[in-house]
């Protein structure tokens, strides 16, 4: 059976990808081992110059010995000092610098032992010329002997110095070494890739003329697609806007019916339709509400209101869902907020009333507590937070975390258990968000959920509200219609 071009395609593609995937493998060892090879050239390099500057230091404490036993002169003292302290330091560095070395730490003690033994036969000698400053004869013997043991010392340097640049000879041609693999492994990627692009371009060439009919006919469902895409998403906007209608009027007409009705399987059935309608119609709305909000069509109606009834009004309005499963909603709302508020107190209802009912959804037993209470409060505004917690299964942290984004649930079998299109919380984040409040979740997976938010509003005579009441009124009382009101 012949092998079609597109498996052919396929096959090469596979392969080459594998030898890219070989090769930055390898490139990736080889940096990875040039990086360590420069580490140690850079460690060998600082270990011979720690040994250069030890030298140096005792040199210059040499120098100023000298110079303080033959003039006598304090001013050297105090350089000899600095220097011989230096000294030890860099002798303590080449001590740890050189851990990974055996033989340089069989020097480390010689070397160690030549250096205090100089620095402390040069502290005597100094003592002695404070004492006797008549005391040159013995100082220029005493200079000799010192000269004796710098040359030890610098003997045991050169032999540490010696023993690094053996090291360091090694590690650049390891580096070198490895620069050259890294250069080879890049050279052969860039000829695979090479390769793959004049082979795509070879196989495209001798594949266009197959496919030059396809492209036409592919033009042409893509067009279909076009305008049946635009029809659907058309379709989709206003069948969500027609459908409420009808819904609002099977709604009304059914709980007339479930008032008239007398016989019992007849008002269940009832129930059941008027159930079904009233889930659908939530759908469509988050579904409008959803949209609108990513569109940034959605503005606050601002207009006072009382935070408490508000609070109050929104828990009686869905409590009958609490109580079809025995479930008490309990509430605390702070006296604080019983007054006057300016905001927008529909979408603050919307939010309540989402985070109850996801509470009365995912509770099979226990209770609902509802809390509002005041935040923070300066002058004529305050921070209202409102939470609401149930006793349900509770929130892992991993679905915390996108709990709020649209279209998801924490769980997707509860979709189908419960119903609701994973909307909710979506929707009341970006209201919350837009009234310039917060909100959150604080849940242990088998220990219920937290729900809370909070929004800024304001409580003064000065409010938003009262300037568009104001305005309104300057409106009406300059127009040259008349304005009636509606008995």
């Amino acid at each position: 059976m012949p092998i079609s071009f597109r498996t052919k395609h396929s096959y090469v593609l596979l392969m080459l990808a594998f030898c890219a995937i070989g090769i930055l493998l390898s490139s990736a060892f080889l940096i990875a081992r040039l990086q360590d090879a420069n580490w140690w050239v850079n460690h060998t390099i600082k270990v011979i110059k720690e040994s250069d500057e030890a030298l140096l230091c005792l040199l210059d404490c040499e120098t100023a010995y000298r110079g303080y036993l033959i003039t006598g002169d304090a001013a050297y003292l105090e350089p000899y000092e600095i220097c011989y302290k230096h000294v030890e330091h860099h002798l303590q560095m080449i001590q740890e610098l050189t851990t990974d070395n055996a033989r340089q730490q069989a020097l480390m003690p010689q070397l160690v032992a030549a250096a205090k033994e100089k620095i402390a036969f040069s502290q005597h000698m100094i003592a002695l010329r404070k004492d006797n400053p008549s005391l040159l004869t013995k100082s220029q013997i005493s200079i000799e002997l010192g000269k004796k043991q710098m040359d030890l010392f610098r003997k045991h340097i050169a032999a540490l110095i010696a023993e690094e640049n053996s090291l360091l000879i090694k590690r650049t041609k390891a580096v070198h070494n490895f620069e050259i693999g890294v250069y080879i492994t890049v050279t052969l990627l860039e000829l695979s890739i090479l390769s793959a692009v004049l082979w795509l371009y070879l196989s495209t060439r001798s594949f266009a003329a197959e496919q030059l009919k396809a492209r036409n006919e592919i033009a042409a469902a893509s067009a279909a697609a076009i305008r049946a895409n635009q029809l659907k998403s058309q379709f989709v906007a206003n069948i969500s806007h027609e459908i409420r209608t009808p819904m609002s009027g099977v709604l009304g007409l059914t709980e007339i019916l479930l008032l008239s009705l007398k016989d019992t399987e007849s008002k269940e059935l009832a129930e059941h339709i008027f159930s079904s309608a009233k889930s659908l119609l939530t759908i469509v709305n988050d579904l409008l509400d959803f949209s609108k909000l990513e569109a940034g069509r959605v503005d606050l109606n601002l207009r006072k209101f009382n935070f408490k009834a508000l609070v109050e009004d929104s828990i009686h309005s869905i409590s009958v869902a609490a109580d079809k499963k025995q479930l008490p909603i309990l509430v605390d709302i702070s006296e604080s907020l019983n007054v006057e508020c300016c905001g927008d107190p529909d979408k603050i209802r919307q939010m309540i009333l989402n985070l109850v009912y996801n509470a009365i959804k995912f509770t099979e037993q226990g209770k609902i507590t509802v809390t509002a209470k005041t935040l923070d409060q300066h002058h004529d505004s305050l921070l209202v937070h409102v939470q609401v917690a149930d006793t349900g299964m509770g929130i892992s942290l991993v679905d915390q975390q996108k709990l709020f984004e649209p279209f998801v649930q924490a769980d997707g079998s509860n979709t189908r258990k419960h119903g609701g299109t994973g909307l909710g919380l979506s929707i009341c984040k970006r209201l919350v968000n837009l009234m310039g409040g917060g909100i959150g979740v604080d849940s242990k997976v088998g220990d219920g959920a937290t729900f809370w938010f909070t929004v800024p509003l304001e409580t003064g005579a000065d409010t938003a509200c009262e300037k568009i009441a104001q305005l309104s009124e300057q409106i009406l009382s300059n127009s040259d219609v008349p304005f009636r009101s509606r008995s």
